[in-house]
This record gives C-alpha cells, structure tokens and sequence, in this order.
C-alpha cells in the first residue's frame, strides 16, 4: 500500500513539473510573440503604436511620419527611415519599405537576450478611392531572430492585414498572426494571432 501511494506521489510530482515547464514555455513563447509584434507595427505600419507596451522593451517612439506613409501609398515614393535607438524606441536601423519585397534588419534592445531581427518582408498596398482607406497586408516567411551567436535563435513567420484612413487612424480589422516556427535550434508550432485592439 505505501508502495503504491508512493508511486501515486512520484507521478504527480513529474506530472505538475511538466505542466510547469509547459506552462513557461506556453509564457514565454507569447512573450516572445508580443514582443514581435510591438516590432512589425511600430515599424511597418502607420499610426501611433504602443498598445503591446511593456516597461523595458519600447517602441511607441519609432513612429514612421503619416505624411510619408500618405506619399508612399498615394504617389509610390519609398519610405527611407532611420531608427535610432533612444528614449521610447529600442529599434536602431536603416531601411527602404517599397512596394516590392524588401529587407528589414534592425537591432533591437531590451527584448530578451535578442539583440537584432532580420526579415523579408512581401507588402501589399493599396489605396480604395471611394472609402478613403489604405488596404495593407504585410507577410514574412522565416523572419529571424538574433542575440549574439551567428546562428538564429527564434524563426518565425508572420502574416498581417489591416485597413487605415489617410490620417493614419486603422479600423477594427486589423489582424497579425505570429508563428513561432524554431527556437534555440528546436523546431516548436506556437500561432498567436493577435487582433485589434492588441
């Protein structure tokens, strides 16, 4: 009888160890999510951002202007932004957003141990004349995530979709879905789709 409570008392012990660890890791990888998200809308997208906001990893200050995002969907100009880091924004970087697929490796700060990002980035703009509003839909396959080793710690995929007036202001159908695809070299599945308001 001792021997069969004890047994009992071992499994559970390692069943609510492996619910733990489940559990941090279901934690950390919509952490990570999250994170990505604060990145692609602050940066990829017009208007004011900040909703994902956490006390260490900000971006409500890397704000590309509406009125380049207002040339750039109505008259074709290339959005040429810089990032700097500084207060209110943990992006640093150069890039060129153009209708065409383009590249966006920025460094990050305060976001984990991850120190820069590197995707591929395929959009799709366009502007409805009779309503008044920019159709953006942005996708990314195998976008990654570096710290300090060569090799990619996080690789992830990511599609988004979303309607804004010309001034910038989005509607409520603004979706992104993340999809954690590898982590540290183990292949994971963890989908996240996120929707306004984030």
């Amino acid at each position: 009888m001792q021997t069969v409570i004890l047994f009992l008392c071992v499994s559970l012990f390692f069943q609510s160890e492996k619910c733990h660890a489940e559990s941090s890791l279901e934690a950390s990888n919509l952490e990570i999510s999250k994170k990505i998200t604060q990145i692609i809308l602050s940066a990829f997208t017009p208007g004011e951002r900040g909703m994902l906001e956490d006390h260490k990893f900000t971006t409500t200050g890397c704000v590309i202007p509406t009125l380049d995002w207002v040339r750039f969907i109505g008259f074709k100009q290339p959005i040429n932004h810089e990032f700097k880091f500084e207060q209110g924004c943990d992006l640093n970087g150069k890039m060129v957003i153009t209708a065409k697929p383009f590249n966006a490796n920025l460094q990050i700060r305060n976001f984990m141990d991850y120190k820069k990002t590197e995707m591929k980035i395929t959009p799709h703009f366009e502007l409805n004349e009779q309503r008044q509003f920019i159709e953006i839909k942005l996708k990314s396959d195998s976008a990654k995530l570096y710290t300090l080793e060569a090799k990619p710690q996080v690789i992830f995929d990511f599609d988004y979709s979303s309607e804004f007036d010309i001034a910038g202001r989005g509607n409520n159908n603004e979706v992104l879905e993340i999809n954690l695809k590898s982590i540290a070299g183990k292949k994971v599945s963890f989908k996240k789709k996120f929707k306004r308001p984030f």
